[in-house]
């Protein structure tokens, strides 16, 4: 049927894969009592995520390295958020610049 795919970014990943795992629930039902499985696009059936609001992110205030992966979270910090880290500081890991980093 349809394969999940992980992606990233905040909170879409896990929306997408629900939403993929709906889907196949749907047709594994239809295929299972000999229906035809048809998704209309156009007029697609109800689901709880006409209640969510994809374009809302909620802050972690954590950010992750683009080049190694190490994710700096504020409460392994002594609390100090990202944007309070001083301009020269570095990647734990990797030793790059505050510009590498990306929220999570």
């Amino acid at each position: 049927l349809v394969s999940s795919a992980h992606l990233s970014g905040g909170g879409i990943a896990y929306a997408v894969e629900d939403f993929v795992e709906y889907i196949n629930l749907l047709l594994t039902q239809r295929i299972l009592k000999g229906d035809t499985a048809v998704i209309d696009l156009d007029n697609p059936v109800p689901t709880v995520f006409a209640e969510v609001n994809f374009t809302q992110k909620q802050a972690t205030g954590k950010y992750v390295c683009s080049i190694c992966g190490y994710i700096y979270d504020p409460d392994e910090n002594d609390g100090t958020a990202f944007e309070d880290l001083p301009d020269d500081w570095k990647c734990p890991r990797c030793k790059q610049g505050k510009d590498k980093f990306n929220p999570a």
